[in-house]
């Protein structure tokens, strides 16, 4: 289960060297399929495309720009959404034309997001009550459960279906990149004194969100952080 890295020398075309984000690397399977390896990246300063796996197989370095047609209201997000996308992270909706920006994203969903991208794995044998074993996001759960990522909500539960909070997923960004991203955690939360919605952080997230903004991951919006509203 332990994860190799493994290192290709590439040289990007010119074109790709203007948005290498969307140089990314494919899995090809036994059966001719193409998986997107999410963690896949160039590395300007060696030269190479780099990503880890837990198996040897067929791969391959390729460039795509993934875009939908109802960006144009979410100018802010469309490059974040653009290449989580084109790295196989995110996905469109209906017929994969539209990503539909503004619709509330679940805590199943965000955790199932949040795994995929950093290629966490791990093997449990538990998961919180009302996760159910043919849940699509069953094994992202389990895994965050194993991990010490996932605390639930109490009484063994994790509520996969409800929408998510802000806070609530900077708490779960936080433990996560502390864990395996060497995150610097915040001393003190003297950096949310000039939100003017301070006081409406619910306690268990203050650090997570001092931490988050220290490391300019977190900005806000005109002065607030607006920690209870819903994730799109």
């Amino acid at each position: 289960s332990a994860p190799v890295t493994v290192s290709i020398p590439y040289t990007p075309t010119a074109a790709e060297l203007a948005d290498p984000e969307h140089i990314v690397v494919w899995y090809i399977d036994g059966s001719g399929n193409v998986v997107s390896v999410p963690n896949g990246r160039y590395d300007a300063a060696t030269g190479s495309v780099t990503f880890f796996t837990t198996h040897f197989s067929n791969y391959a370095v390729t460039y795509v720009h993934k875009t939908f047609s109802d960006l144009g209201s979410v100018e802010w997000a469309r490059k974040a959404i653009e290449v989580t996308a084109s790295k196989g992270i995110t996905y469109g909706t209906g017929d994969g034309t539209t990503f539909s920006p503004t619709v509330n994203i679940t805590r199943a969903d965000f955790m199932a997001l949040l795994i995929k991208t950093l290629g966490l794995a791990a093997e449990f044998t538990e998961n919180f009550d009302d996760v159910k074993p043919d849940a699509y996001y069953y094994n992202a759960v389990g895994t965050a459960k194993k991990l010490g990522i996932a605390a639930g909500c109490g009484n063994n539960l994790f509520k996969p279906t409800e929408s998510i909070s802000r806070q609530d997923m900077m708490v779960l960004a936080a433990r996560v990149l502390e864990k395996y991203q060497s995150l610097k955690t915040a001393e003190n939360s003297a950096v949310l004194e000039r939100f003017s919605d301070r006081k409406e952080i619910a306690e268990y997230a203050v650090q997570s969100l001092a931490t988050l903004i220290e490391a300019g991951l977190v900005e806000g919006s005109d002065g607030r952080l607006t920690p209870s509203a819903n994730v799109t």
